[in-house]
């Protein structure tokens, strides 16, 4: 857990800089319907996986393991 705490202030940082809030917005088109995972978090928990040392998509896995600290993160079809 506290290998990945920068990660996580990755993920503070861009929700604080409004980032996450810029994706969803350009990427609203995508979820038409309001339902499922936030286009702006999945683009964001990729970015932060690939900060983390991820190399795939497969690799948010990483993250979604560490639900307490990440919150929910998209399945890897989903992403």
């Amino acid at each position: 857990m506290v290998g990945h705490a920068g990660a996580r202030l990755l993920t503070d940082l861009a929700d604080a800089t409004g980032l996450t809030a810029a994706y969803s917005t350009a990427l609203r088109s995508l979820r038409p319907r309001g339902i499922g995972h936030d286009p702006g978090r999945i683009a964001t928990d990729l970015a932060v996986m690939l900060a983390n040392g991820g190399e795939a998509v497969a690799d948010l896995a990483v993250l979604r393991d560490q639900a307490e600290a990440f919150g929910p993160v998209a399945s890897t079809p989903t992403a």
